[in-house]
């Protein structure tokens, strides 16, 4: 799922490592957001020129003897790296000469993002350097020998290393349950982080306790995000700092309308917040952006869902091309098994899985859209 908090999940863990055992382990969390190349070249920048620049920064391992010398060494991907024996080679020496008396936890996030080359910015609902299409996955050979790698590598007697992956759906259904199953997902502990509870984003509004929730506030922003922990996030703290800064006097109680204030400023503030990416609307294609952008313009207040032959109709009257039918239904199924944009019910209505994504889509149309307003 994606904005569910995954991150945070592993910098706290990070943190309980180095809370609990500061001499026995050592953590390195690396992202495999922005890497470029083919297969070959974006593994070995995560699993060695990532971890080498951490360790650098962490420790300032620059200015020891035979450190640089064993950063050159591994700066450019060995010459045979099909069959990535080479990690084994990696991590064996770094652990040998570098962390003899330590356990190493390589933490990697977004490793979703392994599996996809970098393309060119395409416009709406695209960021630069975000993930655009599943067509470039590498083979599932290719992905089984890295992971039965890496297994060999944690299972061997005596290993002091460990790997923890964080990834959306994506890496979970299409990799660690997909095809290519290998042995080391199969030894390996699946943990997900799911919507947060009624209860949850109770408390955490307030956190503070000189705060008061009105009876209907929690409820109203509960029925916005849905849930999901990284909007419910924002929320709470957009409410916050609002209560804080508030020139009309001290307040301490949240009511419907400061939510519906957050809601608007949180829909009008910077790229890094209201971004597609924030929104789930990333690496859609046309027929999954026509779809959402119909809905959106569908459903307001007084309509919080639509029929399948009304969707459908709908669509027809903009796209009038009936061979993309079959294409349609596809993009359906995948905006709500996949992505997770729509719900459906036993009726074959459609409803977004968060209002809040609504919200956004009717502040966000591209002018190739305009036509929807008119059907």
């Amino acid at each position: 799922m994606k904005r569910s908090g995954k991150s945070s999940v592993l910098r706290r863990l990070g943190r309980l490592f180095a809370d609990r055992y500061p001499d026995e382990v050592c953590y390195i969390i690396v992202s495999c957001e922005g890497i470029t190349g083919n297969f070959y070249e974006r593994t070995h920048s995560v699993f060695i020129k990532c971890i080498l620049n951490e360790l650098n920064y962490k420790f300032n391992l620059g200015s020891i003897d035979g450190w640089q010398e064993f950063c050159n060494k591994w700066e450019e991907p060995p010459e045979v790296i099909q069959d990535f024996r080479w990690i084994d080679s990696f991590y064996t020496a770094l652990c040998r000469q570098w962390l003899p008396d330590k356990k190493l936890v390589i933490m990697i996030d977004e490793i979703e993002r392994l599996y996809f080359e970098l393309e060119e910015d395409d416009g709406y609902l695209s960021d630069e350097n975000e993930i655009h299409s599943p067509a470039s996955v590498e083979s599932s050979n290719t992905q089984s020998l890295l992971w039965d790698q890496i297994n060999k590598l944690t299972q061997r007697e005596g290993s002091a290393i460990r790997f923890v992956l964080c990834g959306s759906d994506f890496f979970t259904s299409k990799i660690m349950e997909g095809d290519n199953l290998t042995q080391f997902f199969q030894k390996g502990a699946k943990l997900n982080v799911d919507r947060m509870e009624y209860g949850e984003i109770k408390e955490a509004l307030q956190a503070n306790t000189s705060i008061v929730l009105h009876d209907d506030a929690i409820e109203y922003l509960w029925n916005m995000a849905n849930g999901l922990p990284w909007h419910s996030k924002i929320f709470c703290n957009t409410v916050i700092d609002q209560l804080i800064t508030d020139t009309s006097g001290k307040r301490t109680t949240i009511y419907p309308a400061d939510i519906q204030d957050a809601i608007d400023l949180i829909l009008s503030t910077t790229k890094d917040v209201a971004s597609p990416a924030n929104f789930g609307l990333l690496s859609l294609n046309a027929e999954e952006e026509l779809i959402v952008h119909v809905a959106a313009e569908a459903l307001d207040s007084r309509l919080d869902r639509i029929s399948y032959d009304d969707l459908m109709d709908r669509i027809c009257q903009i796209n009038k091309d009936e061979t993309k039918s079959a294409k349609y239904e596809t993009a359906l199924l995948s905006l709500v098994n996949e992505r997770k944009l729509l719900k459906i019910d036993r009726s074959r209505n459609y409803q977004f899985a968060c209002e809040l994504y609504r919200m956004y889509l009717c502040r966000e149309v591209p002018p190739r859209f305009k036509k929807i307003k008119e059907v």
